[in-house]
């Protein structure tokens, strides 16, 4: 049980928590998860066809086939590395959050 004051410093800790890092504030939303999941699936689901047209071209001997399979895998893999890469931000490293003000002394 939180007493008053210290819910109102947990309430401000995470509304900077989510000035900082707008992506670990968002995955605490409900459904953040369920979304990312359901985009690894499509670049997961091309990997896993890449390499079943690998082990093809491998156990026929056929190169051109196993090298379709390599592309198309790696294709996979790109995409999925670029559905996790976290979106660039628009803050400059040291700037300060939105809404806060410089104090002069």
């Amino acid at each position: 049980m939180l007493s008053e004051r210290e819910r109102r410093e947990l309430e401000r800790i995470e509304r900077e928590l989510g000035f900082d890092d707008p992506r670990f504030a968002a995955s605490f939303r409900p459904g953040f998860g369920a979304r990312l999941r359901r985009q690894i699936v499509r670049p997961r689901s091309v990997m896993i066809f890449g390499a079943l047209v690998m082990v093809v071209g491998a156990v026929l001997g056929l190169d051109d086939t196993f090298l379709q399979g390599l592309l198309i895998a790696s294709a996979g893999g790109t995409w999925w590395w670029w559905i996790t890469q976290e979106p660039p931000t628009d803050r400059a490293p040291g700037s300060r959050r939105p809404g806060t003000q410089h104090r002069r002394s």
